[in-house]
């Protein structure tokens, strides 16, 4: 009986030694928790990302996006989550449950089954018999599907096949063959098991991708438009940045709605395309651009360009190069947001007929083929793939992916980022200086080859489109004779990897152009809104701005080149995707666009003479802020923060300054905590004295693009602890909205898992007033030198555990004796 007696004082010593085990843990981890963990790499074998219809629109419809099929590879990211993620976030807005597909087995018929729209973003490899079934048969049953295509030759992977002969079943001059040109090792890949030619999209739903590849095309407005069931409602026109046409092999199921300018030439050609880029002269005759088709009970529509559905945030490094990728902003151009969203929500619709001729409906005319486009006609017009893969990178074979890659299992190491800083206003001729802000580079290295180039989308004065406009220099030289890029230079990071570098630039021209830092050949960033008013511009401000988030993107993702020169013969062709260089535009298919900055243009807003309200997202960063009085509602016009005092609580004629933070303690600590934020210090003057309201006032942030807004919140950062509490706000349109009835540094922040767990403590408060004044911190920005006091706290903490459990052992010990 002693024995056993003993056995369980043990096992009960051992469940003390385990707990006192995991309460040190669990100290240990709140102690260390502030340090933000880099993003996880992710596999098909990780959780697939969901998002959640917006409250208050759900329309119980599931849109479900494929990435089983190379969605990744190369410079794409189209996941909903990453280069499609305005897409899928504006689904979920308007009340759509949006899913990715995620899984290494072959798509079936019950993956699908329970969702109202499939999409199939470029696929880069090619579906499986039996997966072509699937989706026959889940249409035929009432689902629908929609197809991403993209020009002839977007092989993003190297494996011989691109989006659009994938849809189509075969590939061009190896219709008999699909392995055609493979390896062995290719050839019996998983990926290549059960693959088989045919003309299977034109079998089944009536089109037949045709393998030109255009672009060019600034005449937009000229489109023909065919608003079949409303689908065209609010769209005037839908941009194309090098893709391709839908050709109509059966009119009795497929209709055209979008199709492009007629009197199209070899002007109007991708400049990389295999053979003459346009067929047939544009119009009816080259294709539609967009088509929709009718099968069974359901539906299927088609697009010829990933560009109008991609936006600028990337998720993943490139799986061959590890690169950071640079996609298009284009999903927010012209009216391609309100087409995708106007299709997938006729997609969803389910509805009884069968046959477009049952709705009597105008059909559209069947599109006339060139005799070698006959599929076992097809020639292979350039050697493939067209370019040799990385050694050691397999497209078939994740394991070889580089860092951080879709399909890695190694997270990858964090980018660097760059900021320009320059006047609000530079007038055409002046001479003026530009920072260049880096950080997140390895501190206190020195990095070399960097140069700056100014050019212009479109053609101006002397200069054609894409010619280099900008007269630069880096050091105490004279200024350049000729336009083009500058000398390089170097820049040395300081202990907290950050540096800064200070140019001078001047540009003859007026007008809306694109600056750009290059490291040696390849471009890490370009501003698509350096804006030069005519030399007779009124002076409007002192203040100094830095480049939108709305107006940039890690390197201009569209698709027409830059000259690097100050020539009028400035070619205007998009270059292919490169893994031979080492930074972000290498794998990048795509350079600077001819519409690239009529998008940005539209986000980003300077000072104007007469003051006018501003909606840009640009950032300040001097104290001297242009001051705005409208009466009760007030906006900035550098960054777009507006509040509104609807109660009175603020004298007229009230102003307000903000000053976009870039630098200090604040600044770097939140950096450590979320990938994305926005640091501002709003204040309130009076006659210029500075104020406080003596109740809520609505405060106004508009949200940058590339933000997730169903990830959003703003905290208040307390200047005295740096601590942040929740403003308990909400996402209205494009602003993120909040009361408060106190104004200091308030953060705009995209939570991530790493940094919600980090404030996890939320302890939200519901009056959003005592959530800035009075409310519970969810979380404190460690201070320097704090490390070794919290270090102290947990050894204190733990001790208290351990005296804590030594005097119950011995009570229990005394009880049981």
């Amino acid at each position: 009986m002693q024995k056993k007696k003993a056995k369980k004082d043990e096992g009960n010593g051992m469940k003390r030694r385990s707990k006192l085990m995991l309460v040190s843990t669990i100290l240990l981890g709140m102690g260390l928790g502030m340090e933000t963990m880099p993003a996880q790499a992710e596999t098909a074998n990780d959780p697939a990302p969901v998002i959640q219809p917006a409250s208050g629109t759900v329309k119980n419809k599931k849109v479900l996006f494929d990435n089983t099929h190379a969605q990744t590879a190369g410079a794409a990211d189209w996941v909903i989550d990453g280069g499609f993620s305005d897409y899928a976030n504006a689904l979920a807005q308007d009340g759509f449950y949006v899913k990715e597909l995620r899984q290494t087995t072959p798509i079936t018929l019950d993956d699908l089954k329970g969702y109202d729209v499939f999409v199939i973003p470029e696929a880069n490899i090619p579906y499986k018999t039996s997966e072509q079934q699937a989706i026959s048969d889940y249409v035929e049953q009432g689902g629908s599907v929609f197809y991403i295509a993209d020009h002839y030759n977007a092989d993003r992977n190297k494996n011989r096949w691109d989006a659009s002969e994938v849809f189509n079943g075969y590939r061009r001059g190896a219709y008999t063959e699909p392995t055609k040109g493979m390896t062995d090792e290719e050839k019996n890949s998983t990926a290549m098991q059960g693959v088989t030619s045919s003309d299977w999209l034109s079998s089944t739903f009536g089109v037949r991708f045709r393998y030109n590849a255009l672009d060019n095309l600034e005449n937009a407005g000229a489109q023909t438009l065919d608003n079949t069931f409303g689908i065209l409602d609010g769209v005037t026109n839908v941009a194309l940045h090098a893709g391709s046409t839908i050709a109509i092999t059966n009119p009795e199921v497929a209709k055209g709605l979008v199709y492009l300018p007629s009197g199209l030439t070899s002007a109007n050609k991708w400049s990389y395309a295999v053979d003459q880029g346009v067929y047939n002269g544009g119009g009816i005759a080259e294709g539609a651009y967009v088509a929709i088709a009718k099968k069974g009970l359901g539906k299927a529509a088609f697009i010829g360009d990933s560009s109008a559905v991609e936006d600028a945030t990337p998720k993943y490094a490139n799986e061959e190069a590890g690169t950071k990728k640079a996609t298009y902003d284009g999903f927010k151009e012209a009216s391609d947001a309100q087409l995708l969203l106007n299709l997938t929500n006729w997609l969803s619709q389910e509805e009884s007929y069968k046959t477009f001729t049952e709705k009597g409906i105008s059909l559209s005319s069947k599109t006339v083929l060139n005799d070698d486009e006959a599929p076992e006609k097809t020639t292979e017009s350039q050697s493939e793939p067209w370019s040799t893969s990385k050694a050691g990178y397999k497209w078939w074979d994740a394991t070889t992916f580089a860092n951080g890659a879709y399909g890695s299992t190694v997270a990858p190491v964090k980018s660097a980022s760059y900021y320009f800083n320059f006047p609000t206003e530079i007038k055409q001729g002046q001479e003026v200086a530009v920072d260049i802000q880096f950080s997140d580079l390895t501190p206190n290295e020195t990095v070399t080859g960097y140069n700056v180039g100014v050019y212009t989308s479109t053609a101006v004065g002397s200069y054609t489109q894409g010619a280099q406009i900008g007269f630069i220099k880096v050091a105490d030289e004279a200024m350049p004779t000729k336009p083009g890029y500058s000398d390089k230079f170097s820049i040395t990071a300081d202990a907290n990897g950050t540096a800064t570098k200070t140019i001078k630039v001047r540009v003859d021209e007026a007008g809306t152009f694109n600056i750009r830092l290059r490291k040696d050949s390849s471009a890490l960033k370009t501003y698509t809104g350096y804006t030069i008013v005519p030399s007779g511009t009124p002076a409007t401000s002192t203040s100094e701005t830095t480049e939108s988030t709305t107006g940039s993107t890690s390197t201009s993702a569209s698709e027409t080149t830059e000259s690097t020169t100050g020539s009028t013969s400035a070619s205007t062709s998009e270059t292919t995707e490169s893994t031979t260089d080492s930074t972000s535009t290498s794998t990048s298919e795509t350079t600077e666009s001819t519409t690239g900055s009529t998008s940005a243009s539209t986000s980003e807003t300077t000072e104007s003479t007469t003051g006018s309200t501003s909606t840009s997202t640009s950032e300040t960063t001097n104290s001297t802020t242009k001051e705005k009085n409208t009466g009760t509602s007030q906006t900035d016009n550098n960054t777009g923060i507006s509040v509104q005092d609807t109660n009175g609580v603020l004298p007229n004629g009230f102003s307000i300054k903000v000053t976009a933070i870039h630098s200090g303690e604040n600044y770097l600590q939140l950096k450590k905590q979320f990938e994305k934020f926005e640091l501002f210090d709003i204040a309130l003057t009076s006659n210029g004295a500075a104020i406080e309201p003596t109740g809520k006032v609505t405060v106004s942030i508009p949200i940058p693009a590339g933000y997730n807004k169903n990830k959003l919140a703003v905290y208040y950062v307390a200047k005295d602890n740096a601590k942040l509490v929740d403003t308990q706000g909400k996402v209205v349109g494009n602003y993120f909205v909040f009361e408060t009835d106190h104004f200091s540094q308030y953060a705009l922040v995209e939570q991530t898992k790493a940094s919600t767990d980090m404030t996890a403590s939320t302890n939200r408060t519901k009056n959003s007033t005592e959530g800035i004044t009075k409310g519970k911190t969810t979380a404190a920005l460690p201070q320097t030198g704090e490390k070794k006091n919290e270090m102290f706290k947990v050894v204190g903490a733990l001790m208290v555990v351990v005296f804590a459990l030594f005097v119950g052992f011995f009570r229990h010990k005394r009880v049981n004796d």
